[in-house]
């Protein structure tokens, strides 16, 4: 009896143990379904809008060369914009109006990057010293083309200035004339503050912008066009590059190449990503437009991508140091521009 009794209670203990494995086991296999399904739906959301970027990308570069307005109109993006290499922004209408074709062209042997950042697609095309930025939104399912932005990269046929006074970080550093409207603007805006924000180092009481360096993502090699400088090159030689004069500049004269905002407009793009473009009037140089992608990064977030046009038109901003009365300056009527 007893060992009857020992044995039966050990088998109902078994069968019991077995029972419970077996619901544990099922519902490992339900995660773990859940979880290859959740995958497999993820892959193929991000290969769908990698694939139909691509496609509609191919039928854009033709339509452009072909002539095809209906395509063209079809595929902007309601609040469209495009900015050629001259620095002059075109809102859709006037783009459609005017006809305009691509720095660019679907016939060009061209290099192309896609960066994706969740409904966002950033798309380069580049060849020798031309690049023309896309910036496609997949928020609603069928992309739409919100921006194009133009770089042809040359030599400047004037001579910049740089201030050698302080010049403050009031605007962007603390206000801007711009209202964030979502908490993902609110976010980038904070981050892009981060980069222009000098800092007090504790320890050696100087001032950094140590903001600009962990603000920069560098998570698929991304690299800044500029006008005038071209492509630039990765991350970590940029920081060898720039810091060191930055920090040189802020310890001479308390500031460093500080670029304020006169108009900026900005777009959130799903849930991961932010585009904005800016118009920048640079200190002792022309003014540009800045066109970014801001993107969190393990929460973070941060500047993704970068294009700098500067304005083939602009004046030059020459820099006028406060702290000197109006008699002492000097007479800008009488200023001849084209030597500065």
């Amino acid at each position: 009896m007893g060992i009857n009794g020992s044995f039966t209670g050990y088998k109902t203990l078994t069968i019991k143990s077995i029972d419970i494995f077996r619901r544990i086991l099922r519902g490992h296999m339900n995660s773990l379904r859940t979880v290859f399904l959740l995958f497999v739906f993820g892959f193929s959301v991000a290969f769908s809008q990698e694939s139909s970027v691509r496609s509609e990308d191919a039928l854009l570069a033709d339509a452009f060369s072909n002539g095809d307005s209906d395509y063209i109109n079809e595929i902007l993006h309601p609040e469209f914009t495009w900015i050629d290499a001259e620095g002059i922004m075109w809102p859709r209408r006037e783009s459609l109006a005017a006809e305009l074709k691509p720095l660019l062209t679907g016939e060009d042997q061209v290099t192309i990057i896609e960066h994706y950042y969740g409904a966002a697609t950033f798309l380069e095309r580049s060849k020798d010293d031309s690049f023309t930025m896309y910036i496609w939104d997949s928020t609603s399912g069928a992309p739409k083309l919100l921006n194009i932005t133009e770089i042809q990269v040359k030599e400047k046929d004037y001579q910049s200035q740089s201030a050698d006074f302080e010049i403050p970080c009031y605007n962007p550093c603390t206000v801007m004339p711009w209202v964030p409207l979502s908490e993902n603007q609110r976010s980038a805006y904070a981050a892009w503050q981060d980069q222009e924000q000098a800092y007090l180092d504790p320890e050696t009481g100087r001032l950094n912008r140590d903001g600009w360096i962990r603000r920069i993502n560098n998570d698929q090699d991304q690299r800044p066009v500029n006008t005038y400088m071209g492509k630039s090159p990765p991350k970590e030689d940029r920081v060898a590059f720039y810091m060191p004069r930055i920090n040189a500049a802020l310890e001479s004269r308390g500031t460093g190449f500080t670029v304020p905002v006169l108009w900026s407009r900005w777009w959130d793009i799903g849930d991961e990503a932010v585009f904005n473009i800016m118009l920048q009037p640079t200190f002792g140089d022309k003014a540009y437009w800045a066109s970014r992608i801001f993107s969190p990064v393990n929460g973070v977030w941060m500047m993704s991508e970068s294009y700098h046009t500067y304005i083939e038109t602009s004046p030059i901003m020459i820099s006028v140091d406060p702290a000197i009365s109006g008699d002492d300056r000097e007479d800008l009527r009488n200023v001849d521009l084209s030597t500065r």
